[in-house]
């Protein structure tokens, strides 16, 4: 199963009801945390005997005082705490693993701000090779061991996201739909140009950091904090890293890409609604309006997917 979660519209309702799912184990990347409702689900957890644990990043912009006290209540709650080590830049990636079962990557925090107030997406997995991977990186970083994947079953980085995110772009004959708050690598902005220039369809919400020839962006009305890419409306790439150098090449940034129909549906969906916001704001730079794209019809996407990841 795989399940898309789009914020604000559906809250921290599904994240809440995977965490009181857990039965034996618990796991969690967190970079913030301020929401009562999501710590309050901690608690349950810990309460009926769950091992909940969770990895809280070295470091993050604003200092480390709030990260020490986030470690704090969470230890007065009975989860087992461990601190990121500094060999990368920064980890922010969002994910939690629940009785090695089902796996949630999330372009999210655990904060109010961001469930209720933000664009963002989500992804639900209960793929279990993709699983298997995700517990690999977990128990590395935990404990703060040396970790090299030894397959793509997860865009991570600093590992393969800019090979698996430079092949989607790449690999699109149609269509690309970009969320991102500041696209600025130069080999990404180079190949999406270069994409553009060939006839595809390339369309960003979200700020680049110099133009594109055939490139149409839009600022999106309200705050953004969403990082995905639709290839030609069959595959969907959701996950903590933006197009930008660091995210790609020196930070823990996790992500995900699935070939579901109906969750890259929904994603288009969106996407479309977002663009028509932002048109009607008056507030889009060389814009015009976005003709729904098509669904397929159902094909072997997980040979497709696999493909991708480690073609």
């Amino acid at each position: 199963m795989t399940q898309l979660l789009v914020q604000p519209d559906d809250g921290p309702a599904p994240l809440l009801q995977a965490l009181d799912s857990a039965k034996r184990t618990l796991d969690l990347y967190v970079f913030r945390l301020d929401d009562r409702r999501v710590s309050d689900a901690l608690e349950r957890a810990v309460r009926r005997k769950v091992a909940v644990r969770a990895l809280v990043a070295h470091t993050r912009r604003g200092g480390a005082f709030a990260l020490r006290k986030l470690e704090s209540r969470l230890r007065k709650i009975g989860v087992d705490v461990s601190r990121s080590d500094n060999d990368l830049q920064r980890y922010h990636g969002k994910m939690a693993i629940i009785d090695d079962r089902r796996l949630l990557v999330l372009g999210y925090n655990f904060t109010r701000r961001d469930m209720e107030h933000s664009r963002s997406f989500g992804l639900i997995l209960e793929d279990k090779r993709v699983i298997a991977q995700a517990r690999e990186m977990y128990e590395a970083d935990f404990k703060r061991r040396a970790w090299v994947p030894d397959r793509g079953a997860l865009v991570i980085s600093p590992f393969n996201s800019r090979a698996v995110l430079a092949r989607l772009i790449q690999q699109a004959r149609r269509q690309i739909l970009i969320y991102d708050k500041r696209l600025s690598d130069e080999m990404m902005l180079r190949l999406i140009e270069k994409q553009a220039k060939a006839g595809v369809e390339v369309r960003v919400i979200g700020t680049m950091r110099r133009h594109l020839k055939g490139v149409a962006a839009a600022p999106f009305p309200g705050r953004l904090h969403v990082r995905a890419i639709i290839q030609d409306g069959r595959r969907l790439f959701v996950g903590s890293q933006s197009l930008r150098q660091a995210e790609l090449d020196e930070r823990r940034e996790i992500g995900a890409v699935v070939s579901t129909d109906r969750e890259v549906a929904r994603a288009l969906r969106v996407f479309q609604t977002d663009w028509a916001a932002s048109q009607k704001k008056g507030r889009s730079s060389k814009a015009k309006k976005l003709a729904p794209p098509r669904v397929p019809a159902p094909v072997d996407h997980r040979s497709r997917w696999r493909r991708l990841l480690e073609g």
